[in-house]
């Protein structure tokens, strides 16, 4: 057996404040906003040349680079970042049920968020034939 490991790492658009748990508006904004997230990010990973990952489990750690110095609840970054995780989940193929998922929230700014999303594939050697 050998194993390879499948590392790609991809910067993506800083979620908006409309997909705050803490949001309190309209259900029709929220979706789109849903909606835009989802798809400005899965044009992000496209960008970052992410690809389908035949494995059954990822690895993903995800770093938030704030826009500002200003305090940020995990809790609240990972609610945000959902429909982000669920777009990492349609460009690798893997369900996100099957994610192993790490946070941070990173000391610098900048208004990005930074995936790195890792598979270990595991090829078996053919060893005869099968009849």
């Amino acid at each position: 057996m050998n194993p390879n490991p499948i590392i790609y790492t991809a910067k993506l658009p800083w979620p908006p404040n409309a997909l705050s748990p803490n949001k309190r508006g309209n259900l029709f904004a929220y979706r789109r906003a849903a909606k835009r997230y989802k798809a400005a990010c899965g044009w992000s990973l496209i960008e970052w040349q992410v690809k389908r990952i035949n494995a059954p489990r990822l690895k993903i750690h995800i770093t938030f680079y704030r826009s500002t110095k200003a305090r940020h609840d995990m809790d609240n970054l990972i609610a945000r970042f959902k429909h982000g995780q669920d777009a990492i989940a349609a460009q690798t193929g893997v369900d996100d049920a099957f994610f192993d998922v790490t946070h941070e929230i990173a000391e610098e700014t900048g208004g990005y968020v930074i995936a790195r999303i890792e598979a270990l594939v595991v090829n078996v050697d053919l060893r005869g034939v099968v009849e």
